[in-house]
C-alpha cells in the first residue's frame, strides 16, 4: 500500500484480505487512510506501518520491493557517513 492505493496483486501474492489489512492498520492506530504512506509486508509476515509526514532513513528500506519508486520527499537527507 503506498498512499491510500492498495496494491490488490501484492495482496493477493501475499494472501492477506483487504479486510485482514485494514484490521491490522487499525490495530496500528489507524484513524485515517491519508496518514498512511506506506505499508511494507515483512519477511515474517507482519505490517510495518510508515506514517504520512515521517521521513525515513533510506537504509531501512533495503530490500523492500517498490522502495525505490517512492519519492524522495519520503526519505531523510543522506547523512555524511552515507556519502563515504
Amino acid at each position: 500500500m503506498r498512499g491510500e492505493t492498495i496494491d490488490h496483486g501484492e495482496l493477493r501474492r501475499a494472501r492477506i484480505t483487504e479486510r485482514d489489512l485494514w484490521i491490522a492498520l487499525r490495530h496500528k492506530g489507524l484513524h485515517s487512510v491519508n496518514q498512511v504512506a506506506a505499508v511494507i509486508l515483512e519477511p515474517n509476515g507482519s505490517l510495518t506501518l510508515l506514517r504520512t509526514g515521517e521521513r525515513v532513513d533510506r537504509r531501512l528500506l533495503m530490500g523492500v520491493r517498490g522502495a525505490g519508486d517512492l519519492p524522495e520527499s519520503f526519505f531523510l537527507p543522506d547523512s555524511p557517513e552515507e556519502t563515504r
